[in-house]
């Protein structure tokens, strides 16, 4: 009995650790199009302002 409580409490935990990582690959997504966008802004306004348009 007791070997199946710690089973099903290692299943539980496995999928509560799973949710956060998960989670935290999605703010990742967001931080690194954020990144990419605020960089293409600041490439642009370099190429306007230096005349390599």
């Amino acid at each position: 009995m007791k070997q199946l409580i710690v089973m099903v409490a290692t299943v539980l935990l496995g999928i509560a650790i799973g949710t956060v990582v998960m989670g935290f690959g999605d703010q990742a997504s967001l931080v690194g199009e954020s990144v990419n966008s605020n960089i293409a802004g600041v490439m642009s306004e370099y190429e306007a302002a230096a005349g390599l348009d």
